[in-house]
């Protein structure tokens, strides 16, 4: 059974036998704002204290509620500008592959020829 997500914060926390306050001093927040989190006071938890427990080696999908393991790989985290920068840079290539495959279909089409399920050019009928 997943847990919801501010108890998923507390128990990291004891996983990683952590105080209150001295995971709040990890990250510099106060001891009050950590009790707010683990009782789902707050809108969405601290993104640098789910950064510290994920890099402790807490499973963030665990900490989301997708998953029951509360160990796990550390993930590469990426900025929302990184994140930007990459989903452009997706754009760009789904655009440039887009064009490669409008020019090698008129290619088949002006030399007459087709290309089989086995990769073998056939000429057009």
């Amino acid at each position: 059974m997943r847990i919801k997500i501010a108890e998923a914060y507390k128990s990291a926390r004891l996983h990683l036998g952590l105080t209150q306050r001295q995971a709040g001093n990890a990250v510099g927040l106060s001891n009050p704002a950590i009790v707010k989190m683990e009782q789902g006071k707050t809108g969405n938890p601290n993104w640098e204290y789910t950064k510290f427990l994920v890099e402790s080696g807490i499973n963030y999908f665990y900490l989301v509620g997708l998953s029951d393991e509360i160990e796990g790989q550390l993930v590469d985290m990426v900025t929302k500008s990184e994140h930007e920068s990459l989903q452009t840079e997706h754009e760009r290539l789904k655009a440039d592959f887009a064009d490669l495959q409008n020019k090698y279909n008129l290619l088949q089409e002006a030399l007459q020829i087709k290309v089989d399920e086995d990769g073998k050019l056939k000429k057009r009928n």
